[in-house]
């Protein structure tokens, strides 16, 4: 039989070790909290199916950044992270895309990308990419989403709603979940109004329009004798190419080359929409042409369609407060004479749109108006 004293010493070092175990789990519960930052998105228009399939993506495109750190700081948790979408435009209630990934480690802090996701095998990695263990595209959606993206490749518009999870695999408490929403505006084709297909202008400094939203790029070229096609003409050295960040855009007086009297031009427009990785989807106008007047043309002949042009520069350039005047104007079908006279004096169609642009920029220098 043992003695009394021998029993009551392993007691107390069981329980000791028993205490200090315990300490150590609640140190290791605490190591284990995640905190998740709110994501990083990349702004898009335009997004593919592929895009979106993130483990079968074959030219992935940087879409978010999930950042995540360790509490207390400097400690290291091994956890998980759920990812799931929703397209409310096919159903708010089926999650068309979940993805889970394998046991990743996080070191003080980590952020993982769109890019990362199911690059690799490994598991347990503190740095670089993340290996997806499951990878479920709903096939309905997909084929939803598939069938509508068929003819232009891109995604239809609407919300894409994300929420992420980061689970620490031993102890410690999940955060809450993160969300964030892509939504895609799909800008749609873009429409070239001014000049008119086909129009003979009586200016060389013609105001072109365009149906688009958002920055658009403008191309000119003249169309030579010997090109057969306007495909052809476009395909040569531009006289100008710019971006406009609105829906118009005055040939300039200076800077390009001049529009010359005689001449056939093409244009056409392309809008610019960004996409993930920084780069320009782009919507580009059918093609359109149109010719400057020869020199001493007279009349609705010599001035062409560019009547209704000039008479809507007009409009624009004086500003609302002569409205009246030019809805009577275009009641009672006049159009203006290839003669223009500014304070008594003749000036010619080229001066006119130069005193317009004057009138655009300062219009407090102008004090009366007097159509004839």
């Amino acid at each position: 039989m043992k003695p009394w004293y021998q029993t009551r010493t392993r007691r107390r070092s069981a329980s000791v070790i028993l205490l200090a175990f315990t300490l150590l789990l609640s140190v290791i519960a605490v190591g284990q909290t995640v905190i998740v930052d709110q994501p990083i998105i990349v702004p898009v228009n335009t997004l593919s199916v592929s895009d979106i399939d993130f483990l079968n993506a074959t030219a992935p495109k940087l879409l978010f950044t999930i950042g995540m750190r360790t509490f207390p700081a400097g400690s290291t948790v091994d956890a998980t992270m759920e990812i799931r979408v929703i397209v409310p435009a096919y159903n708010p209630g089926v999650e068309a895309l979940y993805i889970k990934t394998r046991r990743f480690t996080i070191v003080s802090a980590r952020s993982i990308t769109n890019l990362d996701l199911g690059r690799t095998e490994s598991e347990g990695t503190a740095v670089g990419p993340v290996a997806i263990e499951t990878n479920r595209f709903d096939p309905d959606a997909k084929k939803w989403l598939e069938n509508i993206a068929l003819p232009s490749g891109v995604l239809p518009a609407g919300s894409y709603d994300f929420t992420v999870n980061v689970t620490p695999l031993i102890g410690g408490t999940s955060p809450p979940s993160q969300q964030f929403t892509i939504v895609l505006s799909n800008p749609s084709a873009i429409e070239p109004v001014l000049p008119l297909n086909g129009e003979e202008l009586m200016t060389p400094f013609p105001l072109f329009q365009w149906r688009y939203e958002g920055s658009a790029s403008l191309s000119v070229f003249e169309k030579l004798e010997n090109q057969g096609s306007l495909e052809e003409a476009a395909s040569g050295v531009a006289l100008l190419t710019t971006v406009s960040p609105t829906q118009s855009y005055q040939y300039p007086i200076v800077g390009v080359r001049p529009l010359l009297p005689g001449k056939t031009y093409v244009w056409y427009v392309e809008g610019l929409a960004p996409t993930s990785g920084g780069t320009n989807f782009v919507h580009k106008s059918a093609l359109r042409w149109f010719s400057v007047a020869s020199e001493g043309g007279t009349g609705a002949v010599g001035l062409g369609a560019g009547a209704s042009s000039l008479l809507d520069e007009l409009e624009r350039a004086l500003g609302p407060k002569y409205r009246p005047l030019f809805d009577q104007i275009r009641a009672q079908g006049l159009l203006p004479e290839s003669v223009f006279r500014l304070n008594g004096k003749v000036i010619t169609g080229a001066e006119l749109r130069g005193v317009l642009e004057r009138f655009r920029s300062n219009p407090e220098v102008l004090t009366s108006v007097e159509l004839e």
